[in-house]
């Protein structure tokens, strides 16, 4: 089953998987910087790669800091609408959103060192659930569209296996045919049943009406 801009095939696919963490990953970064240009910029004196990769900016402590959390949660949302728009498969957006914060954790460690602010860790632990859990309500409704659609069309192909080749000539050979003779059998039965009970409900007996005896 296939499904999704570079789902690929339900099974393990090496190639496919990489495109995605690639390609998720550039989108992180790509709406970080222009959330951080339209959020960090105006309150600092320059828009670095320090504001992407070091710790220290994300605090609690200073107008500057907040803006650099706002910036980082309202990007784990959009990130939530990438995982939708590429994975497509609810049961993978903790994979794929882990992933996308594992490599940036990567490259902060790179950047700056080991994280050691506790409010680093709360926004990254606020972007997992919200990125993770967001994704797997907008691919479960992706989801739900298709489930109809493939309903029908595999209701559609028991329903012509079952009624074989002679299922739609009348008095045909196969399986059909004798299917629709015994269901036109048991309406005919059933209508003398009914007009047989009508006519015994409705017929009057002389003893019930008795002697007719003029109106005075």
């Amino acid at each position: 089953m296939s499904g999704g801009v570079l789902f690929g095939p339900s099974g393990w696919d090496p190639v496919a998987i990489i495109g995605q963490i690639v390609a998720l990953q550039c989108l992180y970064y790509l709406s970080l910087g222009l959330l951080y240009k339209l959020i960090v910029a105006p309150y600092v004196r320059t828009l670095t790669l320090y504001h992407f990769f070091d710790w220290r900016w994300a605090s609690f402590s200073s107008f500057q800091g907040w803006m650099v959390c706002i910036a980082g949660f309202t990007n784990a949302l959009l990130a939530a609408v990438f995982l939708r728009l590429i994975v497509q498969r609810a049961k993978k957006c903790l994979d794929f959103a882990g992933t996308i914060l594992l490599i940036h954790f990567a490259a902060v460690w790179c950047f700056s060192g080991f994280p050691r602010h506790a409010a680093w860790w709360a926004l990254q632990g606020s972007n997992l659930a919200a990125t993770s859990l967001l994704g797997e309500y907008l691919c479960m409704q992706k989801e739900m569209q298709e489930i109809p659609l493939a309903s029908l069309r595999r209701n559609g192909a028991l329903a012509e296996a079952a009624a074989g080749p002679g299922g739609s000539r009348p008095g045909g050979g196969g399986g059909g045919g004798i299917l629709g003779r015994s269901n036109a059998g048991n309406a005919r039965s059933s209508a003398v049943n009914v007009m047989e009970l009508t006519s015994i409900v409705t017929q009057p007996s002389a003893g019930d009406w008795g002697p007719l005896s003029p109106v005075k």
